[in-house]
């Protein structure tokens, strides 16, 4: 397909969002206000909905030659224990690449999007919450809700990146985000993401479509073992990005 073809795709893609997604936060609010016997169940059921939701979005970018990716292309696989999920961030669509793989699996939300009015219901139902601000504060809460969700036993994924790379490999690691691991003793899952050619990077804007189309590889790597709480999160930062720097670097 040619490069102007995939800009109509997206464009395409972009106007189905809007056009669908009021409809369906309207009636995901609806739903996460009615009263429940069965929160748990429920939560389990806004995920699967959103993991067959990012299942279904990347067929079809898929089928408009915007991005290559599905989900049964991932390899590796992530346990199925509590574990905290550690991926690199190259572009806008991992977090739904990942959502598209992983069930059922939380994960952080940046403040701005996670206080929306239209968002919060969906996406606070479906056990995510809200990611680490700027300030002190907001980064010991965003650890104490990411430790008590894997001590529920859920699987939590974060990018401790805190956003996406800005050049061809990752930035450095926040140690925030694996200080969750050390303190919950659960496992780290390294998850190593590249797009090849690159797009929908921080230089690359949606609608300017490389001439080839953009290949989405993961890799779910081999589980760290859990560490203890007097282990050392700086260094259990330097270990789990230099096995997705290595992963990358053999690519």
């Amino acid at each position: 397909m040619s490069r102007l073809l995939r800009i109509v795709g997206a464009t395409l893609a972009l106007g189905i969002y809007f056009a669908l997604a009021p409809i369906g936060y309207a009636v995901f609010a609806v739903w996460s206000g009615l009263p429940s016997p069965r929160p748990e169940a429920r939560r389990r059921r806004f995920q699967r909905i959103l993991h067959r939701a990012f299942r279904g979005m990347h067929a079809l970018v898929k089928r408009l030659d915007l991005v290559d990716f599905a989900p049964e292309s991932v390899r590796g696989r992530a346990p199925d224990v509590p574990c905290l999920l550690v991926a690199n961030h190259p572009t806008l669509v991992d977090i739904s690449a990942l959502l598209a793989t992983l069930d059922p699996v939380v994960f952080p939300v940046k403040p701005g999007l996670y206080r929306r009015f239209w968002a919060r219901p969906l996406l606070a139902t479906a056990g995510a919450f809200e990611g680490p601000g700027a300030d002190p504060i907001g980064v010991a809460a965003f650890v104490e809700t990411a430790v008590a969700r894997l001590q529920r036993g859920d699987r939590v994924l974060v990018f401790p990146e805190g956003t996406r790379s800005s050049g061809t490999m990752p930035d450095a690691f926040g140690r925030a985000a694996i200080e969750i691991a050390v303190r919950a003793e659960v496992p780290v899952v390294p998850i190593s993401i590249r797009c090849e050619p690159r797009w929908l990077t921080k230089e690359s804007r949606l609608l300017s479509p490389p001439s080839a189309v953009p290949q989405l590889h993961v890799h779910i790597l081999e589980a760290i073992p859990a560490p203890t709480r007097d282990s050392s999160s700086r260094e259990l930062r330097d270990i789990v990005q230099s096995r997705i720097q290595t992963d990358l670097d053999s690519a």
